[in-house]
């Protein structure tokens, strides 16, 4: 068959043929690098995201995508057997499938970033879910261009589809304890029942959330253990978000001495009120006599602190008690203690 194809053509097909080979290389690769420079310059200076897909597009075309077209352009020139020709048309179309799957895996890429900047741009938890969702999506174009490879070479597909789901099937039904855990991480990052740095309490066990993986979520306790809950339990069980709430309800009893003077009992719903709204972070709410109590006079306080963190609350917490142990002291205001009881 070589034989046929040198005698075929004469010398001057064949520099005809190189020729264009060349010129077609030399022309697209010129052509897409200026074309991109350009785009390029003019993306710099706008906020639409279209010019950038297209420059990302440009870039990602390979040499061997050209050098195929330049090669199936040349033969056209030749005089060739039908079963190369053939064969040529064959390879220019699955080389430009394979170029296809490029272009559509950096416009996926472009648009999942972009998508998660302007949702998620606070969110370090959509960096775990961008890998798994990009490598779960790229996987669903290449098998498509690669069913349409297989479908432009005479491979029947039908069956090969039907194989795989089956496969499909059987794949999820071993593995469904790693999917759940999988599907688990992409519910918490875009239902967001917490992120990364919230204070959780799930199933007895409470910490601040560190980390989003694929399989688990790491929280670190108070006490400095770290815990490694599977996704899926997390979503199974009841959560509380501490980090949710804009302030922390705060609720206790002052019992003073029955000695108290009157006058000095009456002023200490005024001194407490005194005391919280003088802190930046703490809402009053109400202070009064409660009752009388077996040890002395109890007295109940509400207040809010606007801090949903816990440092910050127990700071503004401890802050406030002391400054009410200070006051009390100034106007001789003595507590009640609780008295054992003596058995005979």
């Amino acid at each position: 068959m070589l034989t046929n194809i040198l005698t075929d053509n004469s010398l001057t097909d064949w520099i005809v043929a190189g020729s264009i080979f060349v010129a077609t290389v030399v022309v697209v690769k010129m052509t897409v690098a200026v074309v991109a420079s350009k785009i390029a310059s003019v993306a710099a200076r706008t906020e639409t995201e279209l010019d950038d897909v297209i420059v990302r597009c440009l870039q990602n075309v390979k040499l061997i995508s050209v050098l195929g077209l330049g090669l199936y352009l040349a033969s056209l020139s030749l005089i060739l057997p039908s079963g190369l020709n053939v064969f040529l048309q064959s390879a220019l179309i699955l080389i430009l499938l394979f170029q296809g799957g490029l272009w559509s895996n950096a416009l996926l890429d472009h648009i999942l970033m972009a998508w998660a900047e302007d949702k998620f741009r606070k969110d370090p938890t959509i960096t775990t879910a961008l890998g798994s969702i990009g490598f779960l999506t790229r996987c669903g174009v290449w098998s498509i261009f690669l069913m349409l490879a297989l479908g432009n070479i005479g491979v029947d597909v039908g069956p090969l589809v039907a194989s795989l789901g089956i496969g499909g099937i059987a794949f999820a039904l071993a593995l469904q304890n790693v999917l759940g855990d999988l599907f688990g991480s992409f519910t918490i990052v875009f239902d967001k029942p917490f992120v990364v740095g919230d204070y959780i309490e799930i199933g007895g066990f409470e910490g601040t959330v560190r980390t989003v993986g694929l399989k688990s979520t790491r929280i670190e306790a108070l006490s400095g253990e770290q815990l490694v809950l599977a996704n899926s339990d997390l979503l199974s069980g009841r959560i509380r978000n501490f980090n949710r709430r804009d302030r922390r309800r705060v609720n206790f009893i002052v019992t003073v001495t029955y000695d108290t003077p009157s006058e000095k009992i009456q002023r200490i719903p005024e001194i407490i009120q005194g005391v919280i709204d003088a802190e930046e972070k703490a809402v009053y709410d109400r202070s009064f006599l409660k009752r009388l109590g077996d040890y002395g006079i109890d007295f109940e306080v509400v207040y809010y602190i606007k801090a949903p963190d816990l440092g910050s609350f127990g700071v503004v917490n401890h802050n406030i008690n002391m400054e009410i142990l200070k006051r009390f002291a100034i106007e001789e205001i003595g507590f009640a203690r609780r008295v054992p009881a003596v058995t005979a």
